[in-house]
């Protein structure tokens, strides 16, 4: 198997990652991270990445049920895009509304490519493909307000919301948009940005989706679906964050196989990487694409260490969970389970002999109010700042 080769940029400073018979660090020599590793696993602490942990049970009836939660999380609102509906529910978990249905009417969608909610949780953007507009939705309001107007050339990969009058759009990998991401006024005007030539699209083609959301210092954190490089972009000013070098994928006639690491988020100066396989099959009419090894890196500016993420504990209830989560934005971790194997989760926690028969009853408790063809339960918090 090829070996997954990583470098870092911190600011200027150029520094690869090296294979070490001890925890690896990253210094300013070099550091490797591959197959031959033997990184530090690491169990991360719930309540030392996030305040006001919530498990959020979405409330299930036929009007909102859901195959497997995409969406938005926050104190305020949760929002659910569905193949067919965008759902409304409260921080709570309670069902408020359908928002949007597929369809060719008003305010409904084909195929939604960029979405984002702002920080203060007061719109709702979207964009759907072949559009020449955003949809601007107010959550308080309950109610569509005048669409952005913007011409589609080829479909949006991101939208963050800059404020109220402000959004900031990365184009589609292949869209021909004069610039790479730009910045787009509530009145449809188009200022700033960077501008490169568009790509020449390949015809049929299958990857990874590029990285553009909000970060934790209201920059925003950019990682392009065809590099290695992560960026922080605040207006005009784009700088190197972390750039990794990937050994070259291999091909063998219509199949790619290669590794991707993506960014997560960063709480503090905590950075939180993904790692995968992937492999393509490209033909003439369609293009399959399949990921593996889903495994999670934590690496440390302050003192240049790097771990290998094995699990999350919730101690307050005596809970563990796998490495299966993600940052919904710079605010909020998110962990979302399918109702029945988050029950599965808790009779194995239940079972075990090293939790106190208090939280064993918090967790039987939990586990009777759940049943397992509700819609996807949601463990949350918001991201401490350090």
């Amino acid at each position: 198997m090829k070996t997954t080769v990583f470098s870092i940029i911190s600011l200027t400073i150029l520094i690869l990652l090296f294979s070490c018979k001890d925890q690896p660090k990253v210094s300013d020599e070099a550091l490797i991270i591959n197959e031959n590793n033997n990184f530090k696993d690491t169990a991360l602490v719930l309540e030392n990445l996030i305040s006001d942990i919530k498990i959020v049970p979405l409330e299930t009836n036929e009007q909102c049920l859901i195959s497997y939660f995409h969406g938005h999380v926050g104190e305020k609102y949760i929002i659910a895009f569905e193949r067919e509906k965008i759902l409304l529910f409260s921080g709570t978990g309670k069902f408020i509304s359908i928002i949007s249905q597929k369809g060719k009417g008003p305010n409904e969608f084909n195929y939604i490519d960029a979405w984002d909610v702002d920080e203060d949780e007061k719109f709702l953007h979207f964009h759907d493909v072949g559009g020449n507009y955003i949809s601007r939705y107010n959550l308080a309001e309950a109610q569509f307000e005048k669409n952005i107007p913007i011409e589609d050339k080829g479909g949006m990969s991101g939208i963050v919301t800059v404020n109220d009058t402000l959004l900031a759009v990365l184009r589609g990998g292949y869209a021909n948009y004069e610039n790479l991401y730009f910045y787009v006024s509530t009145s449809g005007r188009i200022t700033e940005g960077e501008k490169k030539k568009p790509l020449t699209h390949p015809g049929v083609w299958a990857g990874s989706s590029s990285v553009f959301k909000r970060s934790n210092d209201n920059s925003i954190f950019y990682q392009p679906f065809e590099g290695d490089t992560i960026f922080k972009i605040n207006g005009r000013d784009k700088k190197t964050l972390l750039a990794m070098q990937l050994e070259d994928p291999v091909k063998t006639g219509n199949k790619t196989k290669g590794y991707h690491v993506g960014l997560m988020g960063q709480i503090g100066n905590e950075i939180f990487l993904s790692k995968s396989v992937y492999e393509s099959e490209v033909s003439e009419k369609s293009a399959i694409l399949r990921t593996t090894l889903d495994e999670k890196y934590l690496y440390d500016q302050d003192n240049h260490d790097i771990f290998k993420i094995s699990s999350l504990l919730y101690d307050e209830l005596g809970l563990e969970f796998g490495s299966s989560f993600n940052f919904q934005s710079a605010e909020q971790l998110l962990i979302n389970y399918q109702a029945t194997y988050f029950k599965d989760i808790l009779e194995k926690n239940i079972e075990d002999s090293d939790i106190d028969e208090a939280q064993k009853s918090k967790l039987q408790q939990l586990n009777d109010k759940i049943s397992e063809g509700d819609n996807p339960i949601l463990i949350t918090g918001k991201c401490k700042k350090s």
